[in-house]
């Protein structure tokens, strides 16, 4: 009895979403409104950046300016339960645009790596470079130079 049952509501969902589909597909729709919420913004009109999550917060390990026309090394961090963005003051030893991050464990922690990347005059650099949350450090790892060309002629 109970697998009747069960093949009968398998059987009128199915029917259900086939007629659903073919009601959508013959262009009548539902009216539906959405509405947007302003989100927290960035303290800076910002491009060309990535961010990586470590322990509840987004770092952000620089960016280009909006009109293109600076890099800025700065380290921020959106916590995400409270819903703000916060300076480190801590700076990349080589501020870059167009990277993305890699978090990596090393035997100093947990690591933001960053490989390569635009300066501020566009210009590709060759700089590995690394970020540390627990510690709020950053430094360039002269030993290991990125051999890539990021972002173009990989």
């Amino acid at each position: 009895m109970k697998t009747r049952f069960a093949r009968g509501i398998t059987v009128a969902v199915a029917f259900g979403l086939v007629v659903l589909g073919a009601t959508q597909a013959s262009g009548s729709t539902a009216a539906t409104t959405i509405k947007f919420k302003e989100a927290t913004q960035l303290p800076d009109l910002v491009a060309r950046f990535s961010g990586a999550v470590v322990d509840g917060k987004v770092y952000f390990l620089g960016w280009r300016v909006g009109d293109g026309t600076t890099t800025d090394g700065s380290v921020y961090y959106y916590d995400i339960a409270k819903k703000k963005f916060v300076d480190t003051g801590t700076d990349m030893p080589t501020p870059v645009s167009n990277y993305n991050i890699s978090v990596l464990k090393d035997k100093t922690g947990t690591g933001l790596y960053i490989f390569g990347g635009r300066d501020t005059n566009g210009d590709i650099v060759t700089d590995t470079q690394v970020y540390y949350p627990a510690s709020n450090t950053a430094k360039e790892i002269k030993t290991d130079p990125w051999p890539g060309t990021t972002p173009s002629a990989c």
